[in-house]
């Protein structure tokens, strides 16, 4: 999926509302490095340049799904 092809924006909210952090890495797999920067900047991350693209992608998972997830947790004791 070339750049072009998708919205950002979009794919962080499909993120977001996501279970499963293995879910996400599956939705994520058809993006190269260029897409991936584009979601980490939906998704509000900086500093991701110069990262490869398998942290990245747990980067951008860490910040959609598994803080979601770590904050409702929280959020219930």
């Amino acid at each position: 999926m070339s750049s072009t092809e998708f919205d950002p924006a979009a794919i962080v909210a499909h993120l977001r509302e996501t279970e499963a952090e293995a879910d996400g890495a599956a939705y994520l797999s058809s993006l190269d490095h260029d897409g991936l920067l584009a979601v980490a900047a939906a998704a509000g991350l900086t500093r991701v340049e110069r990262v490869s693209t398998k942290t990245l992608k747990e980067k951008i998972i860490n910040q959609t799904i598994s803080a979601r997830k770590k904050f409702r947790g929280l959020r219930s004791w």
